[in-house]
């Protein structure tokens, strides 16, 4: 499915599904221009999905914005997926079995590989550099002093955020995805 034309079509002919999709992806390009990659697909993804998000989670996800190896719209990704399937420390032991994986777990794991793989169909793989390779055709290391000097020198800045925009929609948009495949998967 295309995404991008999806986003074109009317409300009126959109299915809800493709109205949640195309909205994560609207907020996912809105919010990477106020926050970074992690912090805007996961507040793109919970905004569509109603999906509370606390300022302490917010501000842990900060540091997954290219400061993990990780691309920060995955990583965010994960961060929402978590919020929507994983568990609280109170419910983390309801129903232990040490034989075997919990259902949660196996829910939460199913929606972050369709995730994964679309990061890896599109750019190669979920980290940081493998879509800095493929978009910029070489990659930056920004936890080195002198990687995001080299960034911004070497790019233009102006289309380098474009780019990281598209990333953004796209994660937002592929969360939702695998978010809605894996809850109709697990009914």
């Amino acid at each position: 499915m295309d995404f991008y034309s999806e986003t074109t079509k009317s409300d009126e002919s959109m299915s809800e599904t493709s109205q949640l999709i195309a909205r994560a992806r609207q907020l996912g390009r809105e919010y990477m221009g106020k926050y970074a990659c992690a912090e805007g697909t996961l507040l793109a993804v919970a905004n569509t999905l109603n999906i509370p998000v606390s300022d302490d989670v917010f501000k842990a996800t900060i540091g997954l914005s290219s400061m993990s190896g990780g691309c920060g719209g995955f990583c965010g990704a994960i961060v929402a997926i978590s919020l929507r399937f994983g568990r609280t420390p109170a419910t983390y032991h309801e129903d232990f079995d040490t034989t075997k994986i919990g259902k949660w777990y196996l829910t939460l794991r199913q929606a972050v590989i369709r995730v994964r793989d679309r990061f890896v169909a599109e750019y190669g793989g979920s980290l940081c550099c493998d879509i800095q390779d493929k978009l910029f055709g070489q990659s930056f290391n920004f936890l080195d002093p002198g990687g995001l000097k080299a960034f911004t020198q070497e790019q233009d800045v102006s289309a380098a955020m474009e780019a990281c925009r598209r990333v953004t929609e796209n994660a937002a948009g592929w969360t939702v995805q695998a978010i809605l495949e894996t809850e109709a998967a697990s009914s």
